[in-house]
Parts: C-alpha cells; structure tokens; sequence
C-alpha cells in the first residue's frame, strides 16, 4: 500500500499518528540507512500538506455538524411554538364562542320562547318582538360568527394589504391614531385586480401588523402609531410599525410569544425582523420579506437596542 493510499484510508480517524502515516509496507531501516535525501523530503512536504487538509476537513466537519444541530433544536422549538400560538388561538375562538355567542345566542332563545308566548295572548307584541330578534342574530352572525372566522383566516387578504390593514386599524381607532403610509410602488404592487404581491407574503404582513397593534395596545400606552408599506429593491418589501409609547430595555426583555410568532412567520417567508426601542423613546418593528418564492430563509436579526427610535 502506498503512502497516499495509507493517508486517504486514515483521514477519517482524527488519532492516526504521525508514524502510521509514515509508515510503508519495506522493510524497516534506521534514519541512517534512509538519509536526507530529495524523496524523503518531497515526502515529509507531501505528508505535511496531507496534515493541514485533514486538519481543516475535521475542523469544518465538527463546525457543520454544530451548525446542523443547531437548527435541529430550532426547528423542535420552533414547532413549540407553532404548537403554543395554534392553542392559544383556539383558546381565544373557544371563549369568543363558549362567551359572547352562547350568552347571545340564550338570550335569543328566550326573546323567541317569549314571541311564542305572546302568540296566543298578544298578536300586536308578539309581531314587534320577532324583527328585533332578527336584528340580534343578524348582529351575531356580521360580528361574533365573522370574528371568529377572521381570527381563522383573514379572507380580506386576497383583496389586497391595504384594504386588509385598513380593516385591521379599525379596531384600534378608539385607543391610538394610527397613520398608514405606502411609498407609490407598493400600492402599485398591491393592486386589486393585479395584485403582484403573493398571498403568503400578504399574510405573513397582515399577521405581523395585527400582533404589533396588539402589542402596542396592551403594554405600550402610545398615543399615535406609524406603518409604513414600502418597495425599497425590486426583490423586497419592508414593513415598519412605530410607537411613541413607553419603550423598554431590549438588552433585559425576553420576548415573548408575540414576538415569537412574528419572527417564525418571518422566517418561514424568507424574511428577516428587529426591534428597536429604549425606555421612555417607543418602540419599532421592522420587517423584511422577499417579492420573489417564499421559504425558510435568513435567520431573524433579533432584539436590538438604540437610544432613541426614529
């Protein structure tokens, strides 16, 4: 066997020592016999290059094999969290419909029970009551049955971003101003007729200003709210969501399933996300997604501080 043979058959053994490399199916002599000679020198040169390529090759493998597990955990805590905002969405649809659903729905059921009655005793009345328990049903199913499925699935998206935020900022006007400000080429883009903005991508918008509206209603005490939609390369589009509410210390914040959700919606568009804020300047949410096929892409830009929010 030769010795490049030899060398090839140890690379995978991390241990083989310097002299089985050297070793060589002759007989045995003693450094005198063999000598300074030009063959063993190009061999020692030989077996020295041989030494830094195997060095680097187990190195990059043990990188790479870091590298591998450690996406494997993210993708177990990443379906964690999957499993964690899916439940608690149900949760939420549960007491939407176990809570004010029910409660009106018993309530119509009385109304109706009491028009029954009315019948025999008192046409006039029972003929009066019977439009206003149509109202009340009509009410459940254009707001309770209609939140509910919202909460499923925002059928307003496959309109467009724009109509679906507008939809989306209603529920805060009493609570905050919110200003909406797309730069021309995204309003372009998000034609309803030709929308060329893909649905996924839409979604993951629309899910990202809904979590950040919540967010900001229920810790940042704001009293106005900035999104801005805009194009800034032909392969990307940005959405920023700003507050002037209380801020906090990124540097001490653990995020929460908030944010968690937001940066697994991102990342699985393709996209990237960071967070700006310090106490007393509000907070800002950024968001980057590709225009072009969605998937698993960059790994989320995380929580980053600065002393004042723009």
């Amino acid at each position: 066997m030769t010795v490049s043979a030899r060398l090839r058959q140890r690379t995978t053994a991390p241990d083989a020592s310097y002299q089985e490399l050297c070793s060589v199916d002759s007989p045995a002599r003693s450094p005198e016999e063999v000598g300074p000679g030009p063959e063993n020198e190009l061999m020692l040169q030989q077996l020295e290059i041989y030494a830094k390529e195997f060095t680097r090759y187990y190195w990059e493998r043990r990188r790479l094999e870091k590298e591998l597990r450690d996406q494997v955990e993210e993708l177990r805590l990443s379906r964690q969290r999957i499993v964690a905002v899916e439940e608690a969405l149900r949760k939420e649809i549960a007491e939407l419909l176990h809570g004010r659903v029910q409660t009106k729905l018993v309530v119509v059921w009385h109304r109706l029970g009491q028009c029954i009655d009315l019948l025999t005793t008192d046409m006039t009345k029972a003929k009066a009551l019977l439009p206003q328990i149509r109202d009340e049903i009509d009410q459940i199913r254009e707001r309770d049955v209609r939140q509910a499925a919202h909460l499923l699935h925002p059928s307003v998206i496959q309109i467009g971003v724009l109509p679906a935020v507008q939809t989306l900022i209603s529920a805060y006007k009493d609570y905050f101003q919110i200003a909406v400000n797309a730069d021309p080429q995204f309003v372009q883009m998000d034609n309803p007729l030709d929308n060329r903005i893909q649905e996924e991508a839409r979604l993951i918008i629309y899910r990202v200003l809904e979590e950040g509206l919540s967010n900001i209603h229920r810790h940042a005490r704001a009293t106005a709210v900035d999104i801005n939609l805009s194009v800034p390369t032909d392969d990307s589009l940005n959405i920023a969501i700003a507050d002037n509410g209380v801020g906090f210390d990124v540097s001490h914040t653990t995020p929460g399933l908030g944010l968690v959700s937001i940066a697994d919606r991102v990342g699985a568009g393709g996209g990237a996300w960071s967070i700006q804020s310090a106490v007393t300047c509000g907070t800002r949410l950024i968001v980057s997604l590709p225009l072009t096929a969605t998937g698993p892409g960059r790994k989320s830009q995380g929580l980053s501080s600065r002393t004042r929010v723009a």
